[in-house]
């Protein structure tokens, strides 16, 4: 995109000037210049922000997101004080502080102190048998307003089941959790939904340009969205949904 751009300075209709006190280097545009970089950035803008293209522009983004793995590096710290603690009869402690954050050194083992805390009392924290690290990773738009958060949520400490599994849903306002969002996302994984650009698509029928119109279409349409989750259903069971409703369905005939 970079280079696009570059290529468009000194062409006809646009050009490099500089504005203000300051004087600050800015791309002016002629209405032709203009349409020429709207042609040229199309392919780059989410369907979030389309509408400051020009009309003939739009629904062009073609950009697929490549997701990884994140891996964890140590990094170099300052370490701006070490405080040696009471001494116990026997424990030998130290308060490393390292840019804000406290480490506690106990006969040679270190205990990193988070400055995050469990809202609703010390005692949540040891005694609740469960415990959620709830966060916000993305804000939802449609067109300029916001219709919702996209939200992280993390098992840190489960004792009735394995702990540090997390989910990742749509939470929308005055509606909740969308059970619709969790159907796109899941389809998308096991290939029951198909992406082609921006387009969701369910077999050979198209339901929308974008995650939010492709959410829209399951809410106005409950039998393509029932069709979806139900093949989600026998694909996680294994078959045995279906299996159970067609053996309902052959005791429903006998009697």
């Amino acid at each position: 995109l970079l280079i696009h751009l570059r290529t468009l300075v000194g062409e006809e209709g646009v050009k490099l000037v500089e504005l203000g006190r300051d004087r600050k280097a800015v791309m002016a545009f002629t209405k032709d210049g203009t349409d020429r970089f709207h042609a040229l950035i199309a392919p780059y803008v989410h369907p979030s922000m389309e509408y400051k293209l020009l009309p003939q522009y739009r629904g062009r983004f073609a950009v697929e997101p490549s997701f990884t793995e994140p891996v964890r590096l140590p990094v170099p710290a300052d370490v701006v004080s070490v405080t040696e603690k009471p001494r116990t009869r026997s424990m030998q402690r130290f308060d490393i502080e390292v840019e804000g954050s406290h480490n506690f050194l106990a006969d040679g083992v270190v205990v990193h102190n988070s400055p995050e805390v469990t809202p609703g009392g010390r005692a949540l924290k040891f005694y609740a048998s469960v415990r959620l690290d709830v966060r916000r990773i993305e804000t939802l738009k449609q067109g300029q307003e916001t219709v919702g958060i996209r939200v992280r949520a993390k098992v840190v400490k489960n004792k009735v089941a394995p702990p540090f599994r997390q989910a990742e849903f749509d939470l929308l306002y005055g509606t909740g959790i969308s059970k619709e969002g969790d159907l796109i996302d899941i389809g998308t994984e096991m290939n029951f939904l198909t992406r082609s650009g921006t387009w969701y698509s369910f077999g050979d029928q198209r339901i929308g340009q974008g995650r939010e119109n492709a959410r829209e279409f399951l809410r106005t349409h409950p039998d393509v969205s029932g069709a979806l989750e139900q093949k989600i259903r026998e694909a996680l069971s294994g078959g045995k949904i279906k299996a159970t409703v067609a053996a309902a369905s052959d005791d429903d005939e006998n009697e």
